[in-house]
């Protein structure tokens, strides 16, 4: 417990980063943002061991939402699960073996151990219960992972390379054009990279119209 708490509700320190980034999506999806993927890396604090507070440095990660973004082709993208998480643990240490065994957590109806290459109980994983998520507003399952930072940073193989986040909030905007239907996606797209403008992050077909008649 803190001695001189900012409020009531930060009134101990933190025994984990998953509340915080819970928050976080929750804010998120009240914003209009459905698909999440979000990450913290932080200081937590466990139970006094001979006296002394126990620190530990942690990763948590978050996943909702699409798993793609909705296109003309496919407008309902799958959702993100288990697999997609244990995805990206894979592409953070290539060529680590990662292995996820079943354990029970409360608040995390399906949960699971991880254990990646040679460390064993690297962290956990599971998937946030649905009455947690709906209180949330969030309305596609919640995937969330924390992990010990001391012993993933064992398995890195190379020095970590990193580009800042964005200090402003991304903005996106419809064009519609009229064009001939045997113009391929490829020709629209050359016409916006072509403008080589620095703040264009990307661009997607999102949907296609065409004029059953023929006329058109």
């Amino acid at each position: 417990p803190l001695k001189n708490p900012l409020n009531d509700e930060q009134s101990h320190l933190r025994p984990s980063l998953l509340p915080g980034l819970l928050a976080t999506a929750a804010r998120n999806v009240r914003q209009g943002t459905h698909s999440l993927r979000l990450f913290e890396a932080g200081r937590v604090f466990g139970a006094a061991k001979n006296g002394q507070e126990v620190e530990q440095e942690r990763l948590a990660l978050l996943l909702s939402g699409p798993a793609v973004v909705a296109s003309w082709c496919d407008p309902q993208p799958p959702v993100a699960d288990l697999h997609d998480l244990r995805g990206l643990v894979e592409a953070l240490f290539p060529g680590q073996t990662v292995a996820l065994t079943p354990m029970t957590l409360p608040g995390l109806p399906l949960a699971a151990s991880v254990d990646i290459g040679t460390v064993r109980k690297a962290g956990l994983t599971g998937i946030l219960s649905p009455g947690v998520a709906r209180e949330l507003d969030i309305d596609h399952p919640v995937i969330v992972a924390e992990f010990d930072l001391g012993k993933l940073q064992t398995l890195a193989a190379t020095s970590p390379r990193f580009a800042e986040l964005p200090r402003y909030p991304a903005v996106t905007r419809d064009v519609a054009l009229l064009v001939d239907v045997e113009l391929g996606h490829a020709a629209l797209a050359n016409v916006f990279g072509a403008q080589r403008e620095p703040l264009l992050a990307g661009c997607s077909l999102f949907d296609v119209f065409t004029d059953a008649s023929g006329d058109r």
